[in-house]
């Protein structure tokens, strides 16, 4: 049987884990519900100021529908993280990349048809 010192360490134990469970769960919720809540609507001259372009480009990008973007009436309107996202899928090479990806390609035996220099 457990003593009375024992009992209070126990019971202390248990109140300081019980503060950490609800910590992490107050943190828990706090991040799910701000996933919950719809992103705000940014307008034009926010998206240019993101993407830093000009406004005339950002407006003939839209009417090619290049970027996300949303149109209530006449109004133009971006989401922040479709903007980002879709400059993150638009990254392209360096020029040290693509001779790195060239010389792994060169080095791993690929063999290439050459071009046929005599035309007949």
């Amino acid at each position: 049987m457990p003593t009375i010192e024992e009992f209070f360490s126990w019971m202390s134990q248990v109140k300081d884990d019980l503060s950490y469970i609800r910590c992490n769960m107050d943190h828990y919720f706090n991040q799910q519900s701000a996933k919950l809540q719809p992103e705000e609507l940014i307008n034009i001259e926010e998206a240019c100021r993101i993407l830093g372009l000009a406004k005339s480009t950002v407006y003939a990008m839209t009417q090619t529908h290049k970027i996300p973007f949303y149109q209530p009436g006449k109004k133009l309107m971006f989401k922040r993280s479709e903007l980002i996202k879709w400059m993150e899928q638009s990254h392209r090479k360096s020029a040290e990349q693509t001779q790195e990806s060239i010389l792994a390609a060169m080095q791993s035996g690929i063999r290439r048809k050459p071009a046929n220099a005599y035309k007949l």
